[in-house]
């Protein structure tokens, strides 16, 4: 019995090994826009508490910080025109799917406004200057009635890249002369934490659109951008369910069948191995004596 109890138990060890799911956490990294730096500041692991401070007081009165518009995308040097973050990441692989949050607003938050931005993610140098790079988007944003920050997520191609010695994983932000207005931006503390993250899995589809007409200039001291037209995210519209793949249950199903008809078998094999041990220690316990006495018996009756 102690052996048949054992055998069970290890058929359904097995059952649960084949038969349950994997589950897989899903693992993400984040890179605050850190506060420190007008133009460039650094990316932080944590964003920081308290209330946003006013980065940029020789441009207006407002929190956060004013960008006005640019017609030289990353070849932009005037530093009310841009702005940079970077960490130092040399020696690292970089491999996932980046999604940036970006809170911003229209110019001293005017309402019925249509703000552009440009999001660039770079390997850079230190000091920001010499940079590669490794993907970039445009992202739209509606101002509604004004007076509010708001929310906008973009996200970007799978990136699989290794920093060499000495380099950063840089964001840049660039607001081009196709927006309607000069555009704010809060970052750097936990009400409003604009970031970029890593996800291991691809993260679900938010609104996305062509903006064909946006011109992107390629500078002359970096790459140049991708053939095909960046995409834009709007900010205001309503967000479509996102879209489930649909997948074939027959591979699940032939390895649930094979799974199943590998543990039957087993199975048998177990219990009839089991048997035939039992059998074999019966007779090994009655003995030469207990068939002489079934021979004695037959003899002795009337």
């Amino acid at each position: 019995m102690r052996r048949r109890g054992v055998a069970w138990g290890v058929l359904v060890a097995l059952t649960l090994v084949f038969l349950t799911p994997g589950v897989a956490l899903a693992e993400q990294e984040n890179y605050y826009l850190g506060p420190d730096g007008v133009p460039q500041a650094q990316l932080m692991l944590n964003p920081l508490g308290g209330e946003m401070p006013n980065y940029d007081l020789g441009r207006d009165v407002e929190p956060g910080l004013l960008l006005q518009r640019s017609s030289l995308g990353l070849a932009e040097e005037d530093a009310a025109r841009f702005q940079h973050w970077q960490i130092d990441l040399g020696g690292q692989r970089l491999v996932g799917y980046p999604s940036m949050v970006v809170w911003s607003a229209a110019d001293r938050f005017e309402a019925d406004q249509h703000g552009v931005f440009i999001l660039y993610l770079l390997d850079c140098d230190g000091a920001g200057r010499s940079c590669e790079r490794l993907g970039s988007k445009v992202a739209t944003m509606d101002s509604g009635r004004g007076g509010a920050w708001i929310e906008t997520i973009v996200d970007f191609p799978e990136l699989d890249h290794t920093f060499e010695p000495g380099r950063n994983l840089a964001v840049r932000i660039v607001v081009p002369s196709a927006s309607e207005t000069d555009m704010m931006f809060a970052y750097g503390y936990a009400a409003h934490r604009s970031r970029l993250t890593i996800h291991s899995e691809r993260p679900p589809a938010v609104v996305e659109a062509t903006m064909a007409s946006l011109p992107l200039p390629p500078p002359a001291d970096f790459a140049a951008p991708p053939s095909t037209a960046d995409e834009t995210t709007p900010v205001g519209a309503p967000t479509p369910a996102p879209t489930v793949p649909t997948t074939s249950p027959w591979p699940w199903l032939i390895t649930l069948a094979l799974s199943t008809a590998a543990l039957v078998a087993l199975g048998t094999a177990l219990m009839s191995t089991l048997t035939k041990s039992g059998r074999h220690q019966h007779q090994s316990a009655t003995g030469p004596g207990d068939q002489s006495q079934s021979r004695r018996i037959s003899v002795s009756a009337p």
